[in-house]
């Protein structure tokens, strides 16, 4: 079993774009029939749910990284095994590392 998770390659900080929020919303409305329970719009904006939602990954992979992307964010999707995964966050970037894999030090080897 695999997962795939979104997270910002680019310092700067996760942000996503006012048309890749709105095709959030559209999706989530479709799947479930309205918006109780539905994250808020900081916080699809910033990341701030998990980041294998599979509404949020379907946005990413059915867009452009033009469409989806905005100032500081460079948005991508990386497929990791099994069903856990670390985020390791440096400025903004950030690192996707598979449980049992060492953590890499964002500021290099010191």
């Amino acid at each position: 079993m695999s997962l795939k998770v979104v997270y910002n390659d680019d310092y700067g900080g996760f942000r996503l774009s006012d048309e890749a929020i709105c095709k959030y919303f559209d999706i989530y409305k479709e799947v479930y029939g309205s918006m109780d329970g539905c994250p808020s719009e900081d916080d699809i904006r910033y990341g701030r749910i998990k980041r294998h939602d599979c509404i949020l990954v379907h946005v990413i992979d059915t867009m452009s990284p033009n469409e989806y992307n905005t100032w500081g964010s460079d948005i991508k999707i990386k497929e990791v095994k099994g069903k856990d995964y670390n985020m390791t966050t440096y400025d903004g970037a950030e690192i996707i590392t598979e449980i049992g894999e060492p953590r890499p030090n964002p500021e290099g080897d010191t």
